[in-house]
C-alpha cells in the first residue's frame, strides 16, 4: 500500500508499477490513521514549508503557508516514525520531511524556479551515466543544523549551483528527499532511470 498525500500526478509512478496506491487530501480538517498494511508514504509538492516550523520569520519571497497542511503532514509524519514506515518527499515534500527532521531551509535561490532540467552531481553514485532533473523550486533544503543523521546524495552540478541540494536521506527516520519532480520526467530519461534506483536502493520500492 502506497499513500499519497496529494494528487494523481505524484502517485503515478506507483500506479503504473500496481502499488495498490490509495489518496489523502493532507488538508483534511481532521487527519486520518495511515492504514496497517502501509509500506510508503508519498510528501507531495504544492505551498512553501511555514518558516515558524524551523524558527525563522518568512522572506518577503516566502509564500502564505497552508497551517492545516504543515499540521496534518506532521501528523502524518509522527504516524510513520512511529510505525517505521518509510518516506517519500518530492519538491515541498522534501522541504516539509527536512524539517521534521530538525533541518531548516534557504528560503529563497536563484535560477531553479523553472520549469526544464538541469545536471545532476551524484555525491553518492548510484546511476553511472549523467543525469539531468527537473528544476522547479525556489527554496532549498538545509539539513546541517539538524541532530539527526543524513547523507547528502546530490547537489545540482556546475560551478555557481554545486551547493544547491538536490536529493537527501536520513536514514533514521526513513526519509527520502527529492528536490525535483521525477513525475514529470519522461521515462526514458536519466532522471527517472536515477530516481528509480534511488527508490530501490532507499526505500526498498521497485518501480
Amino acid at each position: 500500500m502506497v499513500i499519497v498525500l496529494g494528487g494523481h500526478t505524484y502517485a503515478s509512478p506507483f500506479v503504473e508499477a500496481g502499488y495498490d496506491t490509495q489518496y489523502i487530501d493532507p488538508r483534511l480538517a481532521v487527519p486520518q490513521d495511515l492504514p496497517n498494511d502501509t509500506e510508503l508514504v508519498v510528501f507531495c509538492g504544492g505551498t512553501d514549508v511555514n518558516p515558524r516550523l524551523y524558527g525563522e520569520g518568512p522572506d518577503p519571497r516566502t509564500g502564505s503557508p497552508d497551517v492545516l497542511r504543515d499540521l496534518n503532514e506532521d501528523y502524518y509524519y509522527k504516524q510513520c516514525v512511529n510505525k517505521n514506515i518509510p518516506m517519500l518527499g518530492i519538491c515541498r515534500g522534501s522541504q516539509f520531511l527536512t524539517v521534521m527532521n530538525g533541518g531548516k531551509l534557504v528560503q529563497h535561490i536563484n535560477n531553479h524556479g523553472l520549469y526544464g532540467t538541469h545536471p545532476l552531481f551524484q555525491l553518492t553514485k548510484i546511476l553511472d551515466e549523467d543525469v539531468e532533473i527537473t528544476s522547479t523550486h525556489h527554496q532549498m533544503m538545509f539539513p546541517y543544523k539538524s541532530e539527526n543523521d543524513f547523507e547528502v546524495l546530490a547537489t545540482a552540478a556546475g560551478k555557481e549551483n554545486t551547493m544547491v541540494i538536490e536529493v537527501v536521506w536520513w536514514p533514521g527516520t526513513k526519509c527520502l528527499c527529492i528536490q525535483g519532480h521525477p513525475e514529470y520526467m519522461p521515462r526514458d530519461s536519466s532522471g527517472y532511470r536515477y530516481f528509480r534506483k534511488l527508490l530501490e536502493k532507499y526505500l526498498d520500492v521497485v518501480i
